[in-house]
């Protein structure tokens, strides 16, 4: 019963400190940082959501309110976003996040990077 109410706790103390940590719940291990590896992690995982077909490309129907902000990310004019377009305009949104060039994003980076983003 003890181990039962411990483990109870345990998972309540982790889901909040993830809630706490900066982009939502992108901190994967709980260290207050978005690391380059949990960054790119997160930005497959949507990438799968959002090529609803499956074929590496996606449409402007598959983005829907997303496209307008994504269409700078269709980089050969084609009218569609290949996967690597996609991890191309992340990857470059991360790098200029991460002020200290330190390969990971402090709390203050995110919510700097958010809020411009926003502009």
């Amino acid at each position: 019963m003890k181990l039962a109410v411990l483990s109870a706790i345990a998972a309540l103390t982790i889901a909040g400190s993830a809630s706490a940590n900066p982009g939502k719940n992108l901190d994967s291990d709980g260290d207050g940082v978005i690391s380059q590896a949990e960054y790119d992690a997160s930005v497959q995982a949507n990438w799968t959501a959002l090529d609803k077909d499956g074929n590496g490309q996606l449409s402007p129907a598959e983005l829907g309110d997303k496209a307008a902000r994504l269409a700078d990310a269709d980089s050969d004019g084609d009218g569609q976003i290949s996967v690597a377009e996609y991890t191309a305009k992340k990857s470059a949104w991360f790098a200029a996040a991460d002020t200290d060039g330190d390969g990971a994003l402090s709390k203050a980076e995110w919510e700097a990077a958010k809020a411009a983003k926003k502009k």
